[in-house]
């Protein structure tokens, strides 16, 4: 299985759609040039997230939401824990070996 680094770049691009959301609902406002720059960059995400579903089709990028989305929601978890929590968590997934060529050898 080749990585597909494509891939991985979209699902930063919904982390960025999420998170703006998140953002623009909070109390915090954002100003000058701040506001500016978050709001430049959430169009072009936005247009490429469309450009994206016209692209794969809505079945695939429906798909590709519900896995980004997945992938998003862990690493905002990740954010929440707290410094210990956090420091475990990052430890045990540093310990995980994965072998794509062999699935079954990897361990935890």
């Amino acid at each position: 299985m080749k990585r597909n680094d494509f891939n991985i770049f979209f699902c930063f691009v919904k982390g960025v759609l999420i998170t703006a959301e998140v953002i623009k609902a909070s109390p915090y406002k954002l100003k000058h040039s701040l506001k500016y720059h978050f709001n430049q960059t959430l169009a072009n995400c936005k247009m490429f997230e469309k450009y994206m579903e016209e692209m794969l089709g809505k079945d695939i990028a429906a798909i590709e939401d519900e896995v980004n989305s997945s992938i998003i929601g862990i690493v905002w978890n990740i954010y929440s824990m707290e410094g210990d929590e956090r420091d475990a968590f990052i430890q045990h997934m540093e310990s995980f070996d994965y072998n794509p060529e062999n699935k079954d050898a990897a361990k935890v």
